[in-house]
């Protein structure tokens, strides 16, 4: 009796010392881990720390884009900002009509979403002092219709929209002309309106709305073509590639979309750096790439 009691205690204090080391084991590895997470929290708050406060001494250039396209262009060339000492701020205004006055205004460094004669429009109008730093891609504008396949297939008398600013209201009706659908008069300026036409060979009948408005223009039962940038068609799955039924083939280096400043920060070290850094085979991929069919690059690379 004396021995199975004895045989019990040494059996009883085994399983409680093996049950202590497991509990003693794995409350270590618990410390262990949380003691690795707290060094691995601690770790990443340093390094971010330490951004912000490489950040801070870094210069700020500001960047306006209209478009999600625009933005990821320019954050391929961040970290190379970064090395020369510049810290990449984007602002985005997806309102054309602020567009061109932010930058105006000193809202930013440089803007990047329009053309040449699109600031040349907007300094006419509010002595802005806006200009082309360079030709960053060329979109490609095109007519589309729910209607033809083919020029060939335009009648007589279809209602065309057109967009109501005037710039771009005479791209779109150069692109009849090239197609032989207008002719203009001899006197007739660089900047076209409706009131040159002098040959309107299939009657059209033109219809004037803003560019945001081109999309439900599209939608009407009696429509017969409407402009479009492929940054609008692309909205309702139309490429120029693939739908387009009068298509830009010639680009004007006019209407490159570019990189724009202002009259006195144009030739500042920074501006001048971002336009190089922006027109080279990495922006060109890009553009060849992820906006393929809708724009070509403006500069050589």
């Amino acid at each position: 009796m004396k021995l199975k009691l004895r045989i019990l205690t040494i059996f009883l204090a085994l399983t409680l010392g093996f049950t202590l080391v497991g509990c003693t084991n794995n409350d270590s590895e618990k410390e262990s881990e949380a003691k690795e997470e707290t060094k691995t929290e601690t770790n990443q708050e340093t390094q971010n720390e330490e951004d912000k406060e490489e950040t801070k001494n870094l210069e700020k250039i500001t960047a306006i884009v209209a478009l999600k396209s625009s933005k990821e262009m320019l954050e391929l060339k961040r970290d190379e900002l970064a090395a020369e000492g510049y810290d990449l701020e984007v602002k985005e205004i997806t309102d054309y009509n602020l567009f061109n006055e932010a930058l105006n205004n000193k809202e930013g460094d440089v803007s990047f979403g329009v053309h040449e004669l699109y600031i040349n429009f907007f300094n006419d109008k509010s002595e802005g002092t806006l200009v082309k730093v360079g030709g960053i891609y060329d979109a490609v504008c095109a007519f589309y219709s729910p209607k033809y396949k083919t020029i060939d297939e335009i009648e007589e008398g279809v209602k065309v929209f057109l967009p109501n600013d005037p710039v771009n209201k005479s791209r779109a009706l150069r692109l009849l002309e090239a197609n032989k659908l207008l002719t203009f008069n001899d006197d007739a300026e660089y900047i076209v309106d409706l009131k040159d036409i002098k040959d309107n060979v299939k009657n059209f009948e033109f219809t004037e709305v803003a560019l945001d408005q081109l999309i439900p223009a599209y939608e009407e039962p009696d429509v017969g073509l409407v402009w479009f940038y492929p940054a609008y068609s692309s909205k309702i799955d139309l490429y120029p590639d693939k739908d387009g039924l009068i298509v830009e083939q010639d680009f004007d280096p006019k209407y490159s979309i570019m990189l724009a400043a202002r009259e006195d920060n144009k030739d500042d070290t920074k501006v001048q750096l971002l336009m190089k850094l922006m027109q080279t085979k990495e922006v060109a991929d890009y553009i060849n790439t992820e906006l393929k069919g809708e724009a070509v690059p403006a500069f050589e690379y």
